[in-house]
């Protein structure tokens, strides 16, 4: 009883420090290029209430960063954005997470994104298209746009390790978001025999996050719009991205 009433915050802290201490000696540069779900917005806030974008977020960046550690490896990141709670090491704080914007605007920052460390980073992670199916694009231009950053990517840092996730759940959008998330793995198929390596993390399948029924037992991972994941469902994001790094590997840059 003791342990199922502990408060989350609480046994977050406890994790990160553990991880920190924990850090392995292998060391990985994190570029994670994202919106508003990659910033962290809804991170502090209840089951099913509105979302808020608060500069401690650290939605799923913090505890992937802690389960990297824990696998061995000296995480730190690199972006133009610094935000995070302050109790984890700073070097997890980095990010490309922007509020708002679609596939073509990260596509369009990724050079100054790069120029933030002096070495290319070994693993991205990208977590995009809420905005562009939110916008109205129609899936044709989300796979030009995403055809686009790929390229620029395995232009710019060909020894990266990319993993590319399916959109968490889009209730309100679901036939975009659902659509572009079935051709993603044809891209992936299609960079790898290029030689990029890049690997397709099953985000809304694995994680079950925002699904399509407020009422629904695992509603509560989502705020309300059934946009953004609370605490507890970016802690299910940050497991699937691990797990589909923990099963596929990093190749240090």
């Amino acid at each position: 009883t003791m342990m199922a009433s502990a408060h989350p915050s609480a046994v977050l802290v406890a994790m990160v420090v553990a991880g920190a201490a924990a850090a392995g000696s292998t060391p990985v540069l994190w570029l994670p290029l994202g919106d508003s779900i990659t910033f962290g917005c809804g991170t502090d806030a209840a089951p099913r209430a509105p979302a808020g974008c608060v500069s401690d977020a650290g939605g799923y960046r913090v505890p992937l960063a802690w389960a990297l550690s824990q696998a061995g490896f000296n995480v730190s990141t690199m972006g133009t954005l610094t935000t995070g709670p302050a109790y984890v090491p700073p070097a997890w704080l980095r990010h490309e997470g922007h509020p708002g914007w679609r596939l073509d605007q990260i596509d369009q920052l990724l050079n100054k994104s790069l120029a933030t460390s002096p070495t290319p980073p070994d693993l991205i992670t990208i977590h995009l298209g809420t905005n562009d199916c939110g916008q109205g694009a129609t899936i044709s231009l989300m796979n030009t746009r995403l055809v686009s950053l790929l390229d620029h990517i395995y232009a710019a840092v060909p020894t990266a390790t990319v993993f590319l996730a399916s959109m968490i759940g889009f209730p309100s959008k679901a036939s975009c978001a659902d659509g572009w998330n079935a051709g993603l793995p044809k891209y992936v198929s299609q960079y790898h025999a290029k030689g990029m390596k890049i690997v397709y993390t099953p985000m809304q399948e694995w994680s079950e996050v925002c699904v399509p029924n407020a009422t629904a037992p695992l509603s509560g991972l989502c705020c309300a719009g059934e946009v953004h994941p609370t605490a507890a469902g970016y802690l299910r994001m940050a497991s699937a991205f691990a797990l589909s790094i923990a099963e596929n590997g990093i190749t240090a840059a």
